[in-house]
């Protein structure tokens, strides 16, 4: 119930969720961000990982890895979305 709260006040038409490709565990997150509205991209991990490469630090925490898959959506020149 916290993330839905967290959810409900963003605009889901000018947000992207992004996320690595897990196999099937993402799966039911994907689902219930669409069922939110949101628009989701699921990306392939070989495209972030190229971004983790490019960091000068080989760190691996969240905010890096948060950055990577930001920086690689904004760098695609067409998503594909999950509906």
């Amino acid at each position: 119930m916290m993330y839905t709260a967290k959810l409900a006040p963003l605009d889901q038409d000018s947000i992207i969720k992004g996320l690595d490709s897990t196999a099937h565990y993402g799966d039911n997150l994907v689902r219930f961000l669409i069922s939110k509205g949101f628009k989701v991209c699921v990306l392939n991990p070989i495209q972030t990982s190229f971004m983790h490469k490019n960091n000068m630090r080989k760190t691996k925490t969240d905010k890096v890895d948060t950055f990577a898959i930001a920086k690689t959506l904004m760098m695609q020149d067409s998503l594909r979305f999950f509906k």
